[in-house]
């Protein structure tokens, strides 16, 4: 069955599944990166680090180097 724009962007931003990652993220990450608030989880997820890092976490060596935050021309993307 065929979603409309309209469902697909309900799904998209349905603040109860970004919460739910948010607090995945939160909890495995746990000191390793900063908090991510719900709201902020696409402007924490632009450079990548925090991707990274969690999937380092969940299987660790995959990714053998996390490159550093605050790098301004990365996060224009």
């Amino acid at each position: 069955m065929a979603r409309t724009k309209q469902q697909q962007s309900e799904m998209l931003h349905d603040t109860s599944n970004e919460q739910a990652a948010v607090d995945f993220m939160n909890q495995a990450l746990g000191d390793i990166d900063p908090p991510i608030e719900c709201g902020k989880l696409h402007d924490m997820l632009k450079d990548g680090v925090s991707l990274c890092n969690l999937v380092n976490k969940l299987r660790p060596g995959t990714i053998k180097h996390v490159g550093q935050r605050n790098l301004t021309f990365i996060k224009v993307i």
